[in-house]
Formats: structure tokens, sequence, C-alpha cells
């Protein structure tokens, strides 16, 4: 009786295989640690390193939350070898069905350089040291060739064209589908480690920097543009203002363009249920559990009393 229950004993502890538990996570340790259920609860593992198919480990599609290290980024995928719908993520997550990920996630990987001391995806080509710098990278994950551009430029189809990924030093940068800033065009900032969540790969024709700091506030009034359809497509709807209530538009907003400052977004009318401050364009709201669910908006200003 005693072998049974000690053979049962290995088996289950090699069934669970690199899981750890979440309270043995100390300050200073790097990665990933996923976990089946809500609130860091149920088998988990830990990851340091790339994961292009969690099938390997049994959690394919049975994620639903998870911590992550201070100081690094993630992004989680929906399908193996890190395609389909991506986001990237900065903190823990105790429950991932209020984003939309819960029991979505199949690869993930570490996209920039954490406090731990690792490396993340290696970048072949130096980050912008200039206030406004832009570098476009040929491959995903600031790989590969790299063109820098440090002012406006009309027409950069020649290497934009091949680009796959971006970093902005400082600031943000109106990026274009066409030459002379035409066609249509998606604010970025910071990195962007697959311009396909944009709808951009292999597609920027322009490039010129927002200096919001030297314009007034007449000259660059804040704007929210949302879109009925993921990746800016389908109808639009632009906001220059609060509006406490769209009823044009109205829980179908599925994309958000942001030209200009931060805007709260509200599920409920007059700024009610659950809001979320949008600095930076959203293909795909899902990733804030606000797809076809945004009902106000307003824009928020830099009083730290708002």
């Amino acid at each position: 009786m005693r072998s049974r229950i000690l053979l049962a004993a290995v088996a289950f502890a090699v069934f669970m295989g690199p899981a750890v538990h979440a309270q043995e996570r100390r300050s200073g340790e790097i990665g990933i640690t996923v976990f089946e259920d809500p609130g860091y609860r149920g088998r988990n593992a830990t990851f340091r390193d790339d994961v292009s198919d969690l099938s390997d480990y049994h959690l394919n599609d049975r994620v639903s939350s998870f911590r992550i290290a201070r100081g690094e980024y993630w992004e989680v995928c929906e399908h193996k070898d890190f395609r389909g719908r991506c986001a990237v993520f900065s903190s823990d997550e105790p429950d991932l069905r209020r984003v939309s990920w819960d029991e979505q996630i199949t690869s993930l990987r570490r996209v920039r350089r954490g406090r731990g001391g690792e490396e993340g995806p290696r970048r072949d080509y130096p980050a912008p040291e200039g206030r406004f710098g832009l570098v476009l990278y040929e491959e995903e994950n600031f790989r590969g060739d790299g063109r820098e551009i440090d002012r406006e430029d009309p027409n950069v189809a020649d290497f934009g064209s091949r680009a796959s990924s971006l970093n902005v030093s400082r600031g943000s940068w109106e990026i274009c589908d066409r030459p002379d800033f035409r066609g249509r065009c998606v604010v970025v900032s910071g990195e962007v480690p697959s311009l396909r969540a944009y709808g951009m790969q292999n597609r920027i024709a322009s490039a010129r920097p927002i200096r919001r700091e030297r314009e007034s506030p007449s000259d660059a009034p804040p704007r929210l543009i949302l879109h009925s359809r993921p990746n800016f497509r389908g109808d639009a709807r632009e906001l220059t203002g609060p509006d406490d209530e769209i009823s044009d538009f109205n829980d179908r907003a599925q994309s958000a363009t942001v030209e200009g400052g931060a805007w709260e977004v509200c599920e409920h009318a007059r700024f009610r249920g659950r809001c979320v401050t949008l600095r930076t364009s959203v293909p795909d709201l899902s990733a804030y559990g606000l797809r076809d669910a945004i009902t106000s908006a307003r824009p928020v200003s830099g009083d730290p009393r708002r």
C-alpha cells in the first residue's frame, strides 16, 4: 500500500513538470509565471525564455492569470509560434477574463530587457538616442537590419515596406501607409515588437514626430477616433472633447486611435462603470476588455487631482 502511494506521488510530481507556486517567487526573480486559475491559483509554471507552444507544458489555452517580474515586458499570443492575436503585458494580471485573454494563450516571449539581467530578444540595430528618434527594424522584436529616422520624412517606403517592428525613444510618431503622410495613419510610441498589431507590417511609407509640447492647445486639440473594426478599420467616430454618451457609436468601438493627450473611455454613460485611460492607439480593445463596450469618453488632463 505504501509503495503505491509513493508511486502516485512521484507520478504527480513528474506531471507537474516546471510548475512552481506563486508564493515561492521573490523580488528580483525574472520571467513570467502562468497559472491555470484566476487569482494566481492552480497548476503553474515559470518561464524565462520564449515558449513557442504551451502544449509542451500541458498549458495551451489554460492560462487564467499570470505574474511578471518587475521591469519585464512579455508578449502573449493566441496561436503557437507567436501568431494570431498578440498583446504585450508588463504587470501581473490576476484575472485574464477582464481583458479577454482567459484560456487564450498558446505562446509567449519576453520582448525587452528586464531588471533581472537576462537579455530578451537581441537588438541587431541600436535603439535611437535622439529625443524623437525612431528606428524601424526589418524583423519582429527589433531584429535584422534597421533604419533610424530623426526628423519628418515624407517617403520611407524603401525601408518601411520591409519594417516589422519599431522603437520610439521619446514622444510619439505618426506612421502612414502612403507617402506624404497620406492614407491610413496611426500614432505609435515606445517599443512596438510587432507592427502586425497595428496592421502596418511592411506598409510604412512616411513617418514624422508629433511634438505636442511645441503646439498650442488650439493647434493640437486632443482627439480620439473610435473604429468599428480592429486595426483602425471600419466606420469611425471622432471625438475632440468629452462625450458622456456616444449614442451614435455606443458599444461599437473595436479599436481606437489616440492623437493628443490621454483619454478615459468608460463602458457606461456619464463616465460610469469600468473605465480605462488610453495614452496610445489601441489596435484591438479586447486587450482592455472594452471591445464593443465603450459608451462615454473624455480627455484626461495632467492635473493630478483628475
